[in-house]
């Protein structure tokens, strides 16, 4: 099945959050407000999936100068850009998940950010998807200074080389 991944649009705002509402609990779900603000104003880092004519999963960031996520970034502010992608959310529809879906995206999102010429790429996540964003090169740094939804989230980051950022 091939997927196709581009730019969120405004005409994908209710297909993105009837996603996030499955994909996270209510207590960390982004609301409609703060996707529809993302679609209008950071969405150079807003990839969705689509298949079948059909977007499955979205990857949604934004620059920042910060190297971890902090609760800040989760807000619908205007705030000063740096050489850091902060991956929000990465989320998939559960009837398409386990097919790489999230991870295509991922890496094409990975992939504009080393084009871009960033220092390199943060997330927060839980325990258990610590060994996944291991194998796109993350690591773990500690536990984030977020509360986000009342969690406990660790701080993986992703920094390219020198060489990446120079284009050599």
């Amino acid at each position: 099945m091939k997927l196709n991944i581009r730019n969120g649009k405004l005409e994908d705002l209710e297909r993105v959050c009837e996603i996030e509402k499955q994909a996270f609990p209510p207590a960390e779900a982004a609301l409609p407000e703060t996707y529809e603000y993302r679609l209008e104003h950071i969405n150079d880092w807003f990839f969705v999936g689509e298949t079948e004519g059909n977007v499955v999963c979205a990857v949604v960031g934004r620059l920042t100068e910060q190297d971890g996520i902090t609760d800040v970034l989760y807000e619908s502010v205007p705030l000063k850009e740096g050489a850091y992608f902060a991956i929000l959310s990465v989320l998939t529809d559960p009837a398409w998940r386990r097919k790489g879906f999230a991870g295509k995206t991922l890496r094409h999102a990975l992939e504009k950010a080393r084009e871009a010429g960033l220092t390199g790429v943060t997330l927060a996540c839980k325990d258990f998807l610590v060994s996944y964003y291991e194998t796109f090169g993350f690591s773990k740094v500690g536990v984030s200074d977020s509360v986000h939804g009342g969690a406990v989230w660790n701080d993986m980051r992703l920094l390219f080389s020198e060489e990446d950022a120079d284009g050599r």
